[in-house]
């Protein structure tokens, strides 16, 4: 009977933002791509590891532990279970949970934000009843409150993310919740990914050093 050979277990490499200022390599990825889910190119062309890439977000599926730095052909078997891992992977991921998009996603509100003031301000100007203009700037004004707070309260949010990503918890966000709640769901899921990605990488290594 012929030994099955077994090899590491195949794990995401997230590189969050790394292209954002690389359109050269975001194109080349993006051309390279065999796949395309979820927004997510996939590419295959390296012989060491398999790449999704999705706006300026980069991730490798490789062996874990795998040195790219030093890197080593995957075996077939390898290449195969890489790009499996990649499929799933993107399906059930629309973006890198982690600390520097939820960072982004601070900013993404006030952009959004702004641009709806602007649109009322638009609306204001058109409406042709008097009643309609004075709902239309009632709405205006209760956003460009929501501007003046977000903006006066981005840097205390950027050390609410950080300590709640430290704590492992959003009580430190708690506060921020009210001007940025996208950011604190997406703090949400990057506490929870953490901590699922902490008892997996247990479970992994406690496996390997049975084996």
């Amino acid at each position: 009977m012929s030994e099955v050979k077994k090899f590491r277990p195949i794990v995401p490499f997230l590189r969050p933002c790394a292209l954002e200022s690389n359109a050269k390599a975001r194109q080349t990825f993006t051309q390279a791509a065999s796949q395309r889910v979820n927004g997510w190119a996939i590419a295959t062309t390296e012989a060491h590891r398999v790449s999704a890439v999705k706006g300026g977000d980069l991730v490798h599926f490789a062996p874990a532990g795998s040195d790219f730095d030093n890197p080593q052909a995957l075996s077939e078997a390898e290449h195969a279970a890489a790009m499996n891992e990649a499929l799933i992977w993107c399906k059930s991921h629309s973006l890198i949970v982690c600390r520097e998009n939820v960072i982004a996603c601070l900013r993404e509100q006030i952009t959004k934000t702004k641009r709806k003031i602007n649109a009322l301000r638009k609306q204001a100007l058109e409406s042709k009843e008097f009643s309609e203009k004075i709902r239309v700037h009632e709405r205006l004004k209760a956003e460009e409150n929501r501007l003046s707070n977000r903006r006066r309260n981005i840097f205390v949010a950027e050390d609410a993310i950080d300590a709640s990503i430290r704590a492992a918890s959003t009580i430190p966000f708690a506060e921020m919740a009210e001007w940025f709640p996208d950011a604190h769901a997406l703090l949400e899921r990057v506490i929870s990914e953490q901590s699922a990605g902490n008892a997996t990488v247990k479970a992994q290594t406690a496996d390997c050093v049975t084996q």
